[in-house]
């Protein structure tokens, strides 16, 4: 098993954009814009299609964004989604976890 920050790492298109959108509220766009240059070299970003999208509303997940990530962790064919709201994902077919419940793993599997 690789060691936990060798692990790829990725977050959906609207996660990328929403980080942005609250830290030019926060710091100016400058240092938003670099900030998230600096999260990109972290991880990568996976698309929302139409398809994700439309998935939801046939979904009994009952949050949209979180369905949103959902379905595009689902086509992306990933296993995993960290989260700190765990709650929205009860009907989801991955794997969902707290950060402290996926660091708990990979140290248990290392």
């Amino acid at each position: 098993m690789l060691p936990s920050w060798r692990i790829p790492k990725y977050i959906s298109s609207v996660s990328i954009t929403n980080i942005n959108s609250i830290l030019k509220r926060i710091e100016g766009s400058k240092n938003a814009n670099l900030k998230t240059k600096k999260i990109l070299q972290l991880v990568r970003v996976e698309n929302v299609g139409q398809t994700s999208v439309l998935k939801v509303s046939s979904s009994k997940l009952n949050d949209f964004e979180d369905a949103v990530q959902n379905f595009c962790a689902v086509e992306a064919e990933h296993e995993i989604i960290v989260t700190r709201n765990t709650k929205d994902f009860n009907t989801s077919d991955l794997s969902i976890m707290t950060s402290k419940e996926f660091i708990t793993k990979m140290n248990t599997l290392n």
